[in-house]
């Protein structure tokens, strides 16, 4: 709400509640921020922003019960303008879409980025790059089953539609490996993206919106020999 707080009320809870959850008051901190919210530690992580509507590289923590926000400095490349942003539950870090800009004039050298961002240290490095993908407007990152991941993308107006890419990401360094795409044309995307065993589940746009469930075996299987992630988009 309006005063900061972000409460949580079990029974006849109130705003005394011991269970009641506190928030910073507004600071500097940069507008448009992705949380993830690590539920077990009552932690929330705030990566990236705009300031002045200009990227920021911005990487916080804060105990939710406490209120209290540090800045978390980041060691590595540090993410630009962040497109979408999921946890890793298992190595206790985070994957970030970013785009950067590219080496010559204008936009047609932009490229997209996927970064491992650890929650703790703050290290970053690049795991993952392609060309920019400006037509696609919205942005979803899900942690699937198996320590996978679901990058979806999706597009309003002439061309509108949607693309899921199901990867995975080494835990030493190397390429990432693409282990399917779905596409889907004249439809769009609502909202985030839930990865369970049997598919990925997704909201398509309309009056009124309506859950759609991909299966897994619905995704066109990219591992021959030579295909990354620059070649689903």
């Amino acid at each position: 709400d309006a005063s900061g707080t972000l409460g949580v009320f079990q029974g006849q809870g109130g705003p005394n509640d011991p269970q009641r959850l506190a928030a910073p008051q507004p600071s500097a901190t940069p507008s448009g921020w992705f949380p993830l919210l690590v539920g077990e530690t009552g932690t929330l992580y705030r990566i990236g922003g705009y300031e002045a509507e200009r990227p920021r590289p911005y990487f916080d923590r804060g105990d939710l019960r406490t209120g209290i926000f540090r800045q978390v400095g980041i060691v590595g490349p540090a993410p630009e303008e962040v497109l979408a942003a999921t946890l890793d539950s298992g190595r206790h870090e985070a994957i970030v879409l970013d785009r950067v800009p590219g080496s010559g004039p204008g936009r047609a050298h932009e490229r997209v980025r996927l970064l491992r961002l650890d929650l703790e240290s703050g290290r970053s490095r690049v795991i993952a790059t392609a060309r920019s993908f400006r037509a696609f407007t919205n942005h979803y990152l899900a942690q699937a089953p198996g320590g996978s991941f679901v990058l979806a993308v999706s597009r309003r107006g002439r061309g509108a539609g949607y693309r899921l890419v199901h990867f995975t990401i080494p835990i030493d360094p190397g390429p990432v490996t693409v282990l399917g795409s779905y596409i889907a044309h004249g439809r769009n995307l609502e909202g985030p993206i839930v990865a369970e065993n049997m598919g990925v589940n997704v909201a398509e746009t309309g009056s009124p919106w309506r859950p759609v469930g991909v299966r897994w075996l619905d995704f066109r299987d990219r591992r021959d020999p030579g295909s990354d992630f620059d070649d689903c988009f």
